[in-house]
């Protein structure tokens, strides 16, 4: 049996334990959007890289601006985030798929 978690593709707010009242809103990002990171490790794509973090990137809570105005969590905002704190791009990566891999769930999967 396999069971198809519909619920994951959502997303799921995820601390970043690093600083404190920083949460992140992360889904899981479709193999289409996951198509442009190449299959090659020694190779590192930015762009391939920059689209998966776009596309699971959908909210955020504790991103201020220099006058902690809140910022929204738009495109533009993120590209800001993603080109100055590369800790943070990785955070999100990872969390993706983590995520991702909460989706398709086996039988064997769900008993342990």
């Amino acid at each position: 049996m396999i069971k198809l978690n519909k619920k994951a593709t959502g997303g799921t707010w995820v601390p970043y334990k690093k600083y404190k009242g920083i949460k992140f809103l992360i889904k899981p990002v479709s193999l289409f959007s996951m198509n442009t990171i190449p299959s090659d490790e020694k190779k590192f794509n930015v762009e391939g890289f920059w689209d998966m973090f776009n596309a699971s990137l959908i909210n955020w809570e504790g991103v201020v601006d220099d006058d902690n105005k809140v910022l929204v969590c738009d495109e533009a905002n993120k590209k800001l985030l993603f080109d100055f704190d590369q800790e943070i791009a990785g955070f999100v990566s990872t969390e993706c798929m983590k995520l991702r891999e909460k989706v398709v769930v086996t039988e064997k999967e769900a008993k342990n």
